[in-house]
């Protein structure tokens, strides 16, 4: 962006930039890729994203779920646990693939 990009911003822009860079201040995210556009549009995009306190979001799209470190149980899609069997170590629950309409894969890995 030029020098006369950047006049070209208006002060609600610019107020709202100072209120990016006053929350991210000590932060240790990089603009190495970003655009003025994203930056306005409220696109952020990280590799890791680490909350030590609490996280509120207005809508949560979640793709895939790899593992939560056994602290709670998850059941894919909504899905209902039908039985659940003891083993050596753990328990094996089991749900319907589908219901006709909707398939409900198993994403779940070992130790999860």
């Amino acid at each position: 962006m030029t020098e006369a990009g950047i006049k070209d911003l208006s002060g609600e822009q610019l107020n709202y930039l100072q209120g990016i860079i006053k929350a991210l201040s000590g932060s240790k995210l990089s603009y190495t890729n970003a655009t003025i556009s994203d930056l306005l549009a409220g696109n952020i995009s990280v590799e890791t994203l680490t909350v030590t306190k609490a996280a509120h979001f207005f809508s949560l799209v979640i793709d895939e779920i790899k593992s939560v470190g056994g602290q709670i149980i998850l059941t894919p899609a909504n899905a209902t646990v039908d039985r659940v069997t003891a083993m050596d170590g753990g328990f094996k629950c089991y749900w319907r693939a589908t219901d006709g309409d909707k398939k409900i894969y198993n994403q779940f890995a070992k130790d999860d």
